[in-house]
C-alpha cells in the first residue's frame, strides 16, 4: 500500500500516526520507488531522534485499532510490515566504505582526534541515582558540558571503537564509591576508562575499588574526606569485636573499608591522594595523606603480571630447644 492510498483512506488519522511515524513511511516511500538506497534509508532512521519509538508506537496502535475493528485488520498489518522492514533496514551493519576500509590504527587516530580538547573531567549521566545515603557531592562545582557523540550512531563497529576511545580520551569523576560501582557495573564500556578520580566514601567502598581491579585504569586520583572512615572495613570490624576500638589517631585510613582493595591496584602509571577542602566537611582530625601516597606508590605501579605471581610460602616456625 504507497503513501497515496494511505492518505486517500485517511489512514494517518484513523491509526493515529504521528508526524514522526508519518514521515518515516514517506520515507520508506521513497526508497521502494528507488529515489534513495537502502544505506541511505538505514541512515536516516539511525540519526534521526524518537524514530525507533515511533516505530513501536505505531505497531502498538496498529494492534489497538486492529482489535477493536477487524476490518482494518489488513491495513493495520500493511503498516506493521512497512515498521518491520524499516527497523530491519535500521538494525543493518552499512557496507564498509572509505573510513571502514582504513586500518583500525589510522580509525583510532581519527577518533582521537574528533575527541580532542581540553583535559576534562565527566560527571557520568544520572551520577546523583546511586542507591545510597552520600548526598554529599565533592565535584559540584566542576563546569557541565555537553559532548557530541552522534559518530557513535553510525554503525555498531564505529560505534564500539568510538566509545572506547571516549572512555580512553577523558577523566570521570564519581561523588562517592557507590556511584562507582553503580556506573561500572551498568556499563561495560566503563572498562575502558583510563582515568578516575573518586571521593572514598560509602559502605559499598570495597566492592567498588575492587571492580578497578578488572578494568585499564591508568591514572587515579583518591579524594578523602570524614566520610572515608566514617565506614570501617570488614577485618576492623571484626578486630573490634575482640580488642578496644584504637584511639582516634590522625592516622586511621588503614581502617577505612577499601582500604585492602586499594592497595591491592596494579598496572597504574600515575596515582594522587588528597583531601576535599570545599563543598564537603572535611577530614577531623586531617589525616595525614602521605604515608598512603607513598604505599600506593610502591603497590599500584607495579604490573598486574607481577600480582598475580604465586606469593612464597611461609616460612615453619621454629621451635626453641630445650
Amino acid at each position: 500500500m504507497s503513501i497515496y492510498n494511505f492518505r486517500v483512506s485517511d489512514l494517518e488519522g484513523r491509526f493515529r500516526l504521528l508526524p514522526t511515524s508519518w514521515a518515516l513511511l514517506k520515507t520508506f516511500e521513497l526508497y521502494k520507488q528507488e529515489q534513495i538506497t537502502r544505506e541511505v534509508l538505514g541512515r536516516s532512521i539511525r540519526l534521526t531522534a524518537g524514530n525507533h519509538e515511533s516505530m513501536f508506537n505505531v505497531v502498538v496502535e496498529c494492534g489497538r485499532v486492529a482489535r477493536e475493528n477487524p476490518e482494518e485488520a489488513s491495513r493495520a498489518l500493511a503498516i506493521i510490515s512497512a515498521m518491520s522492514e524499516l527497523k530491519k533496514i535500521a538494525e543493518e551493519e552499512p557496507p564498509a566504505g572509505t573510513f571502514l576500509k582504513l586500518p583500525r590504527e589510522v580509525r583510532h587516530n581519527i577518533y582521537h582526534e574528533y575527541f580532542k580538547g581540553r583535559d576534562i573531567a565527566l560527571l557520568p549521566h544520572g551520577i546523583r541515582h546511586a542507591d545510597c545515603d552520600c548526598l554529599d557531592n565533592p565535584f559540584q562545582g566542576n563546569p557541565r558540558f555537553k559532548i557530541d557523540l552522534s559518530l557513535a550512531l553510525t554503525c555498531k563497529l564505529i560505534s564500539d571503537e568510538a566509545l572506547t576511545a571516549f572512555y580512553k580520551r577523558y577523566r570521570f569523576y564519581f561523588p562517592c564509591c557507590c556511584s562507582m560501582k553503580k556506573h561500572i557495573e551498568g556499563n561495560t564500556l566503563m572498562k575502558n576508562v583510563g582515568s578516575i578520580k573518586f571521593h572514598w566514601a560509602g559502605d559499598q567502598s570495597d566492592v567498588a575499588i575492587a571492580l578497578l581491579k578488572d578494568m585499564n585504569i591508568r591514572h587515579l586520583n583518591v579524594v578523602l574526606s570524614a566520610r572515608t572512615t566514617r565506614t570501617i572495613s570488614k577485618r576492623e570490624g571484626e578486630i573490634r569485636r575482640y580488642f578496644t576500638p584504637r584511639a582516634r589517631l590522625a592516622n586511621i585510613i588503614p581502617q577505612a573499608m577499601g582500604f585492602d582493595e586499594l592497595i591491592s591496584l596494579r598496572g597504574l602509571k600515575s596515582v594522587n591522594v588528597e583531601i576535599i577542602t570545599r563543598g564537603i566537611v572535611p577530614a577531623r582530625p586531617r589525616p595525614d595523606v602521605n604515608p598512603l601516597l607513598t604505599m600506593l606508590a610502591d603497590k599500584v605501579f607495579q604490573s598486574k603480571e607481577k600480582s598475580d605471581e604465586e606469593e612464597p610460602a611461609a616460612e615453619e616456625p621454629v621451635e626453641e630447644g630445650d
